[in-house]
C-alpha cells in the first residue's frame, strides 16, 4: 500500500500503546512513530538509506520475530549522541501498520554462538561472561549484535527454555540498538518432523519409528516435544539457514548442502522456508539429510576441501564462513582440556565455533 502526502512531519515519539508491544511476550521494542509515518522526505536530520546500506538494513528487519516490514524505502538512519532523544544509531524501518521498529548499529560488536542444546543455564552464563547478559539474566550488551547459529533443542534438559529466553533477549536487545539473530539447525528441523509426522513410515528411512525414534536417537528431549507450541513452531519455520553479516558466511552445519536449496542468500533461505511448510515427508527426510551434512570444509583431499569452501563463498558471498554444527572435540580431535575457543582451519577460510561446550566468540 502507497502512503498519502503529508503536509508538515511530527517529531518522532515512543509509542507505548499495545500496538507498540513487541508480539514476544509483550515486550516493549520501543517502535517509534509520529514523523517517520507517511512521509515522502525524512524528517530534519535523517536520511533514507540506499545501496548496500539499504539492502543490509533491509535485510535485518526481515528476520525480526513477528514484524513485517513492508517497504525498502522507508529505511531511515535516526541519529544520536550527546543530547540526542535516542541513544547512538539506529537504523528504523517503517512496518505494515505504520510503526517504526528500531534495528541495530552495524558497526556494533559481532558476536557468535552454537548449539546450545538445551543448556538453558550453561548459556546464561556463557552471555554473562562474555559481558551480554548480566546476572540476572537481561541484555546488557547495548548496540552489540549476537548471531545464534542453531541447534537450541534437543540433548540438554531444556530446550524450549532456551528459545523463549532468545525471545527475551531478542527483544531486549532491539530495545536498546542492540540484535540477537538466530539461524536454522539440523536438530529443529528434526524436531518439527517428530512433531508432524511422529511414527509416520517414511520410505528411506531406515528408523523402526521413523522420524520420532530417530530423533530420540539424536538426543530428542521428551519434554521439548511437549511443550512444543504452535508459536515455537512458527518461530522456527521462519529462522533463516544461512546469512552474511561483515562479509563472513554464517551457517550451523559444515556442508556445501545448503547450495541444493538455492544459488544465492535469499534463495537458500527461501528453499528452507518452503520446505518447512510442506507436510510432504520425502521433503522433510531430505531436509533433514540436507542440515545434517558435515566435514566439507575439512579433509585429506586439499583440492576438494578448497572446492568446497570456494562453491559456498562464491554463491553465498562472504570472505570467510563461521559453523557449528561438528564440535572440535569429537569431529576435530580436540581435548575437550585443549579446547579454549575456536578453530580456523582450511587455509584460515573456515571458523568452527562449537567446542563441546558454548563459547561465545566475538569475530568483530
Amino acid at each position: 500500500m502507497r502512503t498519502s502526502r503529508t503536509t508538515k512531519a511530527r517529531e518522532p515519539r515512543h509509542h507505548q500503546d499495545d500496538g507498540g508491544r513487541h508480539p514476544i511476550q509483550g515486550r516493549h521494542v520501543s517502535y517509534l512513530t509520529g514523523a517517520l509515518l507517511n512521509v515522502r522526505r525524512p524528517p530534519r536530520d535523517h536520511q533514507w538509506l540506499t545501496g548496500d546500506s539499504r539492502d543490509r538494513a533491509v535485510a535485518a528487519c526481515h528476520t525480526l520475530p513477528g514484524v513485517d516490514y513492508w517497504s525498502s524505502r522507508s529505511v531511515v538512519l535516526v541519529p544520536g549522541g550527546p543530547g540526542a532523544r535516542w541513544p547512538g544509531h539506529r537504523i528504523s524501518c517503517r512496518t505494515d501498520d505504520g510503526r517504526v521498529g528500531a534495528v541495530t548499529d552495524p558497526t556494533a560488536p559481532l558476536y557468535v554462538a552454537a548449539d546450545i542444546h538445551g543448556h538453558r543455564t550453561e548459556f546464561g552464563r556463557a552471555l554473562v561472561e562474555a559481558g551480554l547478559v548480566d546476572p540476572s539474566g537481561h541484555w546488557c550488551g547495548g548496540h552489540a549484535r549476537l548471531w545464534l547459529l542453531g541447534d537450541y533443542v534437543d540433548r540438554g534438559p531444556d530446550g524450549i527454555g532456551v528459545i523463549e529466553d532468545i525471545w527475551t533477549l531478542t527483544a531486549e536487545a532491539a530495545a536498546v540498538g542492540g540484535e540477537v539473530r538466530c539461524l536454522l539447525g539440523n536438530h529443529e528441523v528434526q524436531l518439527l518432523a517428530a512433531h508432524h509426522f511422529g511414527t509416520t513410515p517414511v520410505v528411506g528411512l531406515d528408523e523402526p519409528g521413523c522420524f520420532r525414534s530417530g530423533w530420540a536417537r539424536f538426543g530428542g528431549c521428551d519434554d521439548d516435544l511437549r511443550r512444543l507450541t504452535d508459536e515455537h513452531i512458527a518461530w522456527i519455520s521462519a529462522l533463516p539457514a544461512v546469512a552474511v553479516v561483515d562479509d563472513i558466511l554464517l551457517v550451523h552445519s559444515d556442508t556445501v548442502r545448503y547450495l541444493e536449496r538455492g544459488s544465492d542468500v535469499e534463495a537458500v533461505n527461501s528453499g528452507m522456508r518452503t520446505a518447512l511448510q510442506t507436510r510432504d515427508v520425502n521433503v522433510w527426510l531430505e531436509l533433514a539429510y540436507q542440515m545434517s551434512g558435515r566435514g566439507a570444509f575439512r579433509g585429506d583431499d586439499s583440492a576438494d576441501v578448497e572446492a568446497a569452501v570456494s562453491a559456498m563463498l562464491d554463491h553465498l558471498g562472504g570472505t570467510e564462513i563461521v559453523h557449528g554444527h561438528s564440535t572440535l572435540t569429537k569431529h576435530f580431535g580436540i581435548a575437550p582440556e585443549d579446547v579454549k575457543g575456536p578453530l580456523r582451519y582450511a587455509g584460515g577460510r573456515v571458523l568452527a565455533i562449537d567446542g563441546g561446550r558454548i563459547i561465545v566468540t566475538r569475530l568483530r
